[in-house]
């Protein structure tokens, strides 16, 4: 099963206007990127039968950067909790729908994305994510924000946006 062409989902995102981005496909071939609103959208050419949980997506995405010693870190928003932990986490300063990394890209910007399942689909993004998706990079200069769809994606990206800025 294949993703619908960029263009065409362009056209028919919802929410804010989509417009194509840098570029359509990434070098690998492997990965459509274009905008949604503010932020961008990254999924894999095709959906596999096959896919990892969101939590391991996410780990494999972060060894990656870890390797490229890339600075980043996590938003552990999820996760069992009884309802006095939730209120303690809230008081601290817990915010639903915050995106799960953050990434900083020397003489680029900051990244913030949203992991999601390789073969998950933009219904699997709920009202508050999107929220952030185009707040970051909407009005915070220098932020990006994509919505990626496995690691391979977000890895996609990264490299993606590191090339357009040094260009």
């Amino acid at each position: 099963m294949s993703w619908p062409d960029p263009l065409i989902a362009n056209a028919s995102a919802s929410g804010a206007g989509a417009s194509p981005l840098i570029v359509d496909w990434t070098p690998s071939g492997t990965t459509h990127i274009y905008q949604r609103g503010s932020g961008y959208i990254a999924h894999p050419k095709t959906k596999t039968k096959m896919s990892f949980m969101e939590k391991d997506e996410q780990a494999a995405f972060v060894g990656w950067l870890r390797v490229n010693r890339i600075r980043h870190h996590a938003i552990i928003n999820s996760g069992a909790r009884n309802q006095q932990q939730g209120a303690e986490f809230k008081r601290q300063g817990l915010v639903p729908g915050v995106p799960d990394l953050y990434v900083f890209l020397p003489g680029v910007g900051s990244l913030a994305i949203e992991m999601k399942r390789a073969n998950g689909s933009l219904s699997d993004v709920d009202g508050l994510q999107w929220d952030w998706h185009d707040f970051l990079p909407g009005q915070v200069p220098g932020w990006f924000s994509v919505i990626a769809f496995g690691k391979i994606a977000a890895v996609d990206f990264v490299k993606t946006i590191w090339r357009a800025q040094q260009c």
